[in-house]
């Protein structure tokens, strides 16, 4: 009996570790970014593909859906032909965004980013460093208070959405990769949440419970 509650209580610490582990990277790359840690988002970010998503999602961001239409797709074709001056303006901005994100979206460029804007967020906005006003565990509260959506896509995949921390109508969305034992950042969007913007996950449970249910439907034999 006791071989049988330690086996169970062993499955159910691994299954626990598994659903948080993909929190826990998160929480690491940020906090890489923002420490300058250049050969752990080396390993951690896949950044062909991360540069990739974030020029489709940058572009539209701030450009509008227009700029990224594909040919032949049923939105572009049914959406009005733009005018000689914005058709300018918007392959000039895909440019524009292409080469900022080629030039800005590495280790180190993302942390001067960073660090950029912690300067301008203090000396502008007035908004302390988090490190020096709140503990780990309040920093950590804050970041999951701005969560939008976490859930497990699949059980190697990953998807997460947050809302920016000063812009209100802002959010960045990822997807993680379990790849051997460690997961990576494979994609990253740039999104405009409008009006209220989104669905705030307002308790815990409402994520550890999608978790939860996608690590037991996936653990079912098929």
């Amino acid at each position: 009996m006791r071989g049988k509650l330690l086996i169970y209580f062993l499955g159910l610490f691994a299954v626990a570790t598994f659903a948080i582990s993909p929190f826990v990277a998160a929480w690491s790359i940020r906090e890489a970014i923002r420490t300058g840690d250049g050969a752990y988002l080396e390993a951690k970010v896949d950044w062909p593909r991360v540069k990739e998503t974030l020029k489709v999602s940058m572009s539209t961001y701030a450009l509008g859906t227009q700029a990224v239409a594909v040919e032949g797709t049923t939105t572009a074709a049914a959406a009005p032909r733009p005018g000689l001056w914005q058709r300018i303006k918007n392959a000039y901005g895909r440019r524009v965004v292409s080469s900022m994100v080629d030039n800005m979206v590495t280790p180190a460029g993302l942390s001067r980013l960073f660090s950029y804007r912690q300067s301008f967020n203090e000396n502008v906005r007035g908004l302390p460093d988090e490190r020096e006003v709140y503990s780990l565990a309040e920093r950590i509260q804050r970041s999951w208070q701005r969560v939008i959506r976490a859930e497990f896509l699949s059980p190697t995949r990953f998807a997460m959405e947050m809302r920016d921390k000063v812009v209100p109508h802002r959010s960045y969305a990822g997807i993680l990769q379990l790849q051997g034992l460690q997961w990576r950042l494979v994609h990253l969007e740039v999104k405009r949440i409008d009006g209220e913007g989104g669905t705030p996950v307002d308790a815990k449970a409402n994520v550890a419970s999608g978790v939860w249910s996608r690590l037991r439907q996936a653990a079912l034999p098929r």
